[in-house]
């Protein structure tokens, strides 16, 4: 028996610097590229978006305390529209800009 598809097997229907956004029959799926590789831990409803669940990992710390974060969001076709997610994803894009000339200046 083949395994069920994963957000990964989805095609890509939009793409920046730190995201890429898929889709499938029912949601979007908003995904972090940062977070690339990182192994999901659980599945859970976002505590700031309204019926949209997150699919969290964990990371260490430098003291080697684990945190949940979120590697996508699942935004529900009905209530959100592709212009909402892309402006949720050109947020992301906005902050890792920021966070990379911050600690990358030149």
């Amino acid at each position: 028996m083949a395994a069920p598809p994963t957000a990964g097997d989805l095609p890509v229907i939009g793409r920046g610097m730190s995201y890429r956004i898929r889709e499938d029959d029912s949601h979007y799926v908003l995904e972090d590229a940062a977070r690339d590789g990182m192994s999901v831990a659980d599945r859970v409803p976002d505590g700031d978006l309204r019926l949209v669940e997150a699919e969290r990992g964990v990371m260490h710390d430098m003291d080697g305390i684990g945190r949940r974060v979120p590697i996508r969001w699942y935004f529900p076709k009905g209530p959100y529209g592709m212009e909402e997610v892309l402006a949720r994803a050109e947020e992301m894009d906005a902050r890792y800009a920021a966070m990379r000339d911050t600690t990358c200046p030149g």
